[in-house]
């Protein structure tokens, strides 16, 4: 055993599990082992042990300020795509998910209905994906909330949102597939996080390029290139950073340069569990237009987009505020995200 221990590679826990195991260590229970969701964690001899196979055991350490626990989350900034489908159509996705949800709910719903529907939501999903442990420690984060005001409550999701977990890419592919089956479990945790840039005003971010990396195929570059000066959106919550280093370690052969003036995305970085990644979220069903699609000399490509909002503040700025029909004329083909996006540039 002593040689297989000699072979393995360190590896850090998902940020919940960490802290399930912390904290058991701070409060001194070195003789109960602690419980996460594949494997049981014996204090008393540092070692992990398999749930479904006991003598699968593997030794665990302790450390403190381990440059690991910073390390960058490549899922994040470089997720999958699935084939064919660099982006999306602005269709009943993304935004509409969430707007689902809010039409199924009575006109009084209070904020303590919500976060119990979010919570238990979360629980629903954990058990379907067998992260029961993980799903209970974020649903009662979530109750815990039942009496703070709606600021507090996006910021508690918005880290929530940050964790290395199921949540994230549970929650991203459902609204990229547009699976109107978990409107239920997950629309209240969604609708959350959706609403922070609305509400989080000092997490809005404007003047400055932000960045992501991913892989595309040469048929979804040619998408990419047919539809320059086309509007097009992401279903899903999108993850950049605003230091471009951070999003070239995880480029692939493109790199997202997103442009954006008005405040178009929320910096989350003092929010979430690994602040140097420097995040910058834009809400689920971002609309951009393609502006560019360049290649360098190794191959490497470079797309570069132009947030929504920036056209709308564009339009704002040509429209006279004395010329009543030039300013309808200038927005009669608005949608209803655009709507509540330039009430927000109104305030």
């Amino acid at each position: 055993m002593g040689e297989d221990f000699e072979k393995q590679q360190w590896r850090k826990y998902p940020d919940i599990e960490s802290e399930i195991i912390e904290e058991a260590y701070r409060e001194n229970n070195r003789t109960n082992l602690v419980e996460l969701d594949d494997y049981w964690i014996d204090l008393t001899h540092f070692i992990q042990i398999n749930k479904l196979d006991s003598e699968k055991v593997i030794i665990v350490q302790r450390t403190l300020n381990n440059e690991e626990e910073q390390t960058l989350r490549e899922e994040r900034f470089f997720p999958p795509l699935r084939l064919g489908e660099p982006f999306n159509e602005w269709t009943n996705g993304g935004y509409w998910f969430i707007n689902e949800w809010q039409k199924r709910q009575p006109e009084d719903i209070s904020h303590r209905e919500r976060l119990e529907q979010a919570a238990n939501g979360i629980l629903i999903e954990g058990q379907l994906l067998s992260k029961t442990i993980a799903a209970e420690r974020f649903a009662q984060r979530l109750r815990d909330m039942f009496y703070q005001d709606e600021i507090v409550i996006h910021r508690c999701c918005i880290n929530m949102y940050t964790y290395d977990c199921f949540i994230y890419p549970l929650v991203n592919r459902t609204l990229r597939q547009n699976d109107k089956t978990k409107i239920d479990t997950l629309g209240p945790f969604c609708y959350y996080l959706y609403y922070s840039w609305y509400n989080l005003f000092e997490l809005r971010v404007s003047n400055i390029e932000v960045y992501r990396g991913t892989n595309l195929d040469a048929q979804m570059i040619e998408q990419y290139q047919k539809n320059i000066g086309k509007e097009k959106c992401w279903f899903g919550f999108t993850s950049t950073s605003k230091n471009k280093g951070i999003a070239d370690v995880f480029s692939g052969n493109t790199l997202f340069i997103n442009k954006m003036a008005f405040s178009s995305a929320i910096d989350i970085s003092d929010y979430s569990q690994i602040p140097d990644e420097e995040e910058v979220l834009f809400p689920a069903g971002t609309k951009f237009i393609i502006e560019k699609v360049e290649c360098d000399t190794i191959n490497r490509i470079y797309i570069k987009l132009l947030a929504k909002n920036d056209s709308l503040q564009q339009k704002l700025n040509e429209i006279s505020s004395t010329t009543i029909t030039k300013f309808c004329s200038g927005f009669q083909e608005l949608d209803v995200i655009d709507a509540e996006t330039l009430a927000v540039m109104l305030k």
